[in-house]
């Protein structure tokens, strides 16, 4: 089996970051640290992070004081005028991408136009974006959409920046049609281009498709959804005992993608279990090798049996006549 891994797996920047900047303030040990909601969508890294003491927090009115960081997707203007009238000190890690969305809305609502965004209506990012709008916003998730709004006379479109591409573009060949003079700003970002493109690449070159990242991350669902949409078997996992051994062992290309959220770690186990995966489920020579390999790396058994050699060739240096007693002393003793 070849397990063919996609080269934009792993952290966007703007999850980067986010992680980056709580890390380096739970260092600082300057008391209480909490991120407003979960600051990524995967479970393990949050169990991670609370390993650091940083506690995701939905109310910050329930607590007097200490520092709150501002997750990668953003909040709501009024949200954060809250959170100024308290005692907290904010650590904003909103992404640069969900920043530039976020002033593409203010700067044209102000000018009276009517926003359009296209995303999921209980998503973090899409909740901070409404709250940017001076005029009504309206919320689109698919073509069909369209159809209900009313006649506006000034308006603009932006995306949810990990929306699916296909469906924004239907999205805008439908507004196009309704309203000609609508301004379009494509903001979907690079990152999200590029994983998609990624996905829709394996179409004619695997079997089927791993996609690693929680199940309630946005952008791994939407990259799951991409995969189903180029026709691939597509399996979603959080971690890799999640995969299903029996049909991905009778494949013999895999490609793995992984959502923006996902740490490399994860993306590493995923990896190394498909590539012990052969036939009707049995080891590879390289899977076992690398497990025995991991085996002598994290035991102590090369340093123990350093200690033996050792124990065992001072009395022949010497020349004496080594007593194997000793040398088994030293080696069970590490």
């Amino acid at each position: 089996m070849k397990v063919k891994l996609a080269k934009t797996a792993g952290f966007c920047m703007g999850v980067r970051r986010a992680m980056e900047m709580a890390l380096a303030e739970a260092n600082k040990k300057k008391g209480p640290l909490y991120t407003l909601g979960p600051l990524i969508h995967n479970r393990q890294v949050l169990d991670l992070l609370a390993s650091r003491e940083i506690v995701p927090l939905d109310d910050p009115n329930t607590i007097e004081a200490g520092r709150i960081v501002i997750r990668a997707h953003g909040i709501p203007p009024q949200e954060r005028r809250r959170i100024k009238d308290t005692e907290l000190e904010i650590i904003d890690a909103t992404c640069p991408k969900v920043a530039r969305v976020q002033a593409i809305i203010r700067y044209h609502t102000n000018k009276n136009y009517a926003a359009v965004i296209v995303g999921d209506r209980d998503h973090a990012e899409v909740i901070g974006l409404m709250g940017y709008s001076k005029t009504p916003v309206y919320l689109i998730q698919n073509a069909k959409d369209v159809s209900a709004l009313p006649s506006l006379e000034q308006l603009f479109v932006v995306a949810q920046t990990t929306q699916n591409e296909v469906i924004f573009r239907d999205v805008v060949a439908a507004l196009k049609k309704r309203f000609p003079h609508i301004l379009v700003f494509d903001t979907i970002c690079e990152a999200t281009h590029e994983r998609q493109q990624e996905v829709r690449s394996f179409a004619g070159q695997v079997d089927g498709v791993v996609v690693v990242g929680g199940y309630h991350s946005g952008n791994t669902q939407r990259l799951a959804q991409v995969s189903q949409e180029a026709g691939l078997p597509t399996f979603h996992v959080e971690t890799e005992k999640d995969l299903d051994k029996a049909a991905l062992a009778r494949m013999d290309q895999i490609g793995v993608a992984a959502g923006a959220s996902t740490p490399n770690w994860m993306i590493s186990n995923v990896v190394n279990a498909l590539e012990g995966l052969r036939g009707e489920g049995k080891l590879s020579l390289r899977y076992r090798l690398l497990q025995v390999l991991r085996f002598l790396t994290l035991s102590n058994l090369l340093i123990a049996s350093g200690a033996f050699s050792c124990a065992y060739a001072i009395p022949l240096l010497s020349g004496r006549d080594p007593n194997i007693t000793l040398p088994l002393v030293a080696f069970f003793y590490i």
